[in-house]
Order: structure tokens, then C-alpha cells, then sequence
């Protein structure tokens, strides 16, 4: 006997789904007081949540997903420099990223100017990440070193967000290959 699923259950799978990956990603988020190792780990593991919803849904869910959780974020999380961070960077990317190199809306085929558009969306975030930190939660400038140091920062943010790019693609292997068929039945 075979059932299907109508638009209402699809429509409520959905939503469950994108509540629950929302509230993954805020109790990710405030767990960074508890675990000080989750300062780093947090806004990755928070981002995971956006780019499954990117994955199972697209982009508008994937949005909601991202939204939610940054509101949520800003309010209940004590630690506001791993939810900038969040917010900033780690949260969107996946979205954008889907639109970029997915398999549903691939904008650019070739290689070189997918890579010079996630660079440029990166360099967007972080140059965004370092003077919402100065100018508006008034971290000193010296806090981050001197201007060579700050151009460290940002050869090394760009790395570490392409590396970013490298683990959401695998992560996202992992849950379609196994984490997918024990959620989806």
C-alpha cells in the first residue's frame, strides 16, 4: 500500500526540519560560554545547519534558516564575537555558496570565476567582520595587531574560508550519503 505525501505534509516537513536546524544552529551558538573550543567551532557548526537546509530545500529555506538563527543568536548568546563571526561569515556562505556552485542553480561554470566570486564575498565578510568588531562593539583597532598583522588576517581568513568551502562540500556528502536516509524514511 502506497501513501504519498500531499503538499501540506511536505509543507510541515519543512518547516520541522528548518525549526530544528535553527535551534541546532542558536544552541550551537550558546554553547561557546560552556566550551571556550566552541568560539571556533560554533558559527562552523551553525553554518552546517544552513547549508543542509541550502541542500534539502534551496535557497528561501536556506534563508529562513540563516535569518532565524542569527536573531535568535543576537538575543540569547552571550558570546556576540562567535555570533558576528556567524552572521558575518560562516552563516551566509552556504547560502551563497549554493547559488554559486550548486547543483540546482550553478551561475558560473567554469572554475576561475566561482572562485574569484566566493574570494570577493569572503573579503566582503571579513572586511564587514572587522569594523562591525571596532566600530560597533568597540574593539580596539591595536586589539588586532599592527597592519601587517591585519593583512595576515585577511590572507589567512581567505584560506580558511576556502577550506570552509572545501568542508561544507564534504559535510554535505556525509549527510546525503548518511545521515539523510535515517532522518528521511
Amino acid at each position: 500500500m502506497s501513501t504519498r505525501i500531499g503538499k501540506k505534509e511536505k509543507k510541515s516537513y519543512r518547516m520541522a526540519l528548518c525549526g530544528i536546524l535553527t535551534a541546532l544552529s542558536v544552541v550551537f551558538l550558546m554553547l561557546v560560554p560552556v566550551l571556550p573550543i566552541m568560539l571556533y567551532c560554533a558559527p562552523v557548526l551553525s553554518g552546517l545547519c544552513a547549508a543542509i537546509a541550502a541542500e534539502e530545500f534551496g535557497v528561501r529555506y536556506s534563508l529562513g534558516v540563516y535569518t532565524a538563527s542569527s536573531v535568535l543568536s543576537l538575543l540569547l548568546a552571550a558570546d556576540k564575537e562567535a555570533v558576528l563571526v556567524y552572521v558575518l561569515l560562516s552563516g551566509l556562505y552556504p547560502v551563497i555558496r549554493l547559488t554559486v556552485n550548486g547543483e540546482r542553480y550553478k551561475v558560473f561554470k567554469k572554475t576561475a570565476p566561482r572562485i574569484a566570486v566566493k574570494l570577493l564575498l569572503i573579503n566582503a565578510g571579513l572586511f564587514a567582520y572587522y569594523f562591525s568588531a571596532v566600530y560597533l562593539f568597540g574593539i580596539p583597532k591595536d586589539s588586532f595587531g599592527s597592519v601587517w598583522v591585519r593583512w595576515m588576517f585577511l590572507i589567512v581568513g581567505n584560506v580558511i574560508m576556502l577550506l570552509y568551502d572545501r568542508a561544507i562540500g564534504n559535510a554535505l556528502l556525509v549527510y546525503k550519503h548518511k545521515l539523510r536516509p535515517l532522518i528521511v524514511k
